[in-house]
């Protein structure tokens, strides 16, 4: 049988990416669809709306029929590490970083604690206590992860080269690095155009990474709604 649920919450405003957001969140949906419509078709009996509605499910059909050609006609890809079959885990922020003592340190007691204030579930490639090739837990907690966190401390090359998978399929990326290690990176020419977050090795300088990293997932999981 079919079943509707209907919430009214006129006071909360929500982005299309948060209604999408919490679909998939709340009640486990994977790929959820957004239709927007007048509450006013709400007040009206059914041989009023029927227009109105019917109009809106074309729109919708036509728009559903549009993006079905147009995956059908994106480039395939054949993945090294195996397939990108894997379903977005909401709740997933995965952090790539060096296994440096120090930016362990940093790791533990400032980006995991700050990560799971927000209600993520923060991840390193360490967490993950498989008999796998380490790339591929990367590579399927990079998929599956909503925020990509990389530490790009040094210019780690593994680093770097995972925050290319990253970027290739889509991930929101949050980019730190540490000041006061020496010379500091020059970063790439593809890079430089992108917002990172500075700290340094100090109280101070972690207190500065706990308040930017927050406000940056805040941006990223609380979006300004558009009235």
């Amino acid at each position: 049988m079919p079943s509707s649920l209907f919430i009214y919450v006129p006071e909360k405003q929500l982005t299309p990416q948060q209604a999408l957001g919490s679909a998939r969140w709340e009640f486990g949906l994977e790929d959820p669809f957004l239709i927007v419509f007048p509450s006013a078709l709400l007040e009206q009996e059914e041989v009023q709306r029927r227009p109105a509605l019917e109009a809106i499910a074309v729109a919708h059909v036509d728009s559903e029929f549009q993006r079905v050609i147009k995956m059908t006609s994106l480039i395939q890809i054949n993945p090294l590490f195996g397939p990108a079959s894997y379903s977005v885990d909401e709740r997933l922020a995965f952090v790539l970083m060096p296994f440096a003592e120090d930016l362990t340190r940093v790791y533990t007691s400032i980006i995991k604690p700050t990560v799971e204030a927000t209600g993520l579930v923060c991840r390193r490639a360490d967490d993950f206590k498989t008999n796998k090739a380490i790339i591929q837990d990367i590579w399927k907690a990079i998929c599956e992860a909503r925020i990509v966190i990389a530490d790009l401390t040094d210019l780690n090359p593994n680093v770097m080269y995972e925050l290319g998978i990253a970027h290739t399929v889509g991930k929101e990326t949050i980019l730190i690095y540490q000041r006061g290690r020496g010379k500091d990176p020059k970063f790439p020419f593809d890079l430089a155009h992108i917002r990172r977050i500075q700290y340094e090795d100090s109280a101070t300088g972690g207190k500065k990474l706990e308040n930017d990293l927050s406000d940056t997932l805040k941006s990223i999981l609380e979006p300004t709604a558009v009235s």
